[in-house]
């Protein structure tokens, strides 16, 4: 039901409808796999070749990114998904260049958010409504 809902924002958005919708979820990872899947990594390997994975971040620019559970994201990774928000940008994991985007951000959580908030795991900030 969150995912359609979603899903229907998006395709009724004017500026995001033709862009790309990407779902992340973080229940089921640890918090390093969450921090590689949302924010990718940069890697030289030992023949100095780059390898390069397109993060969820990256998949949904000019798009929506749908982040399910996000009660379920670390407060860590909250802070740095906070501080693309407010700049548009990041660095991946083992780089030191910024990486512009445009993207919607929407999120839900089946769990009581403000009990989350009072518990310490998750950011007050992200509260709307």
């Amino acid at each position: 039901m969150r995912k359609g809902a979603s899903s229907a924002t998006h395709s009724s958005s004017f500026k995001y409808a033709l862009g790309p919708f990407v779902t992340f979820c973080p229940t089921a990872l640890t918090e390093e796999q969450a921090k590689y899947e949302l924010f990718g990594e940069r890697n030289i390997n030992n023949n100095s070749d780059f390898t390069y994975k397109v993060c969820a971040l990256e998949a949904a620019n000019n798009g929506t990114l749908y982040i399910d559970e996000i009660a379920d994201l670390p407060l860590s990774l909250q802070s740095r998904l906070l501080k693309f928000l407010q700049d548009n940008n990041f660095e991946k994991n083992g780089s030191s260049t910024s990486v512009k985007l445009n993207i919607r951000l929407i999120s839900a959580t089946a769990k009581n958010i403000q009990e989350e908030v009072t518990l310490g795991r998750f950011r007050q900030i992200y509260i709307t409504g």
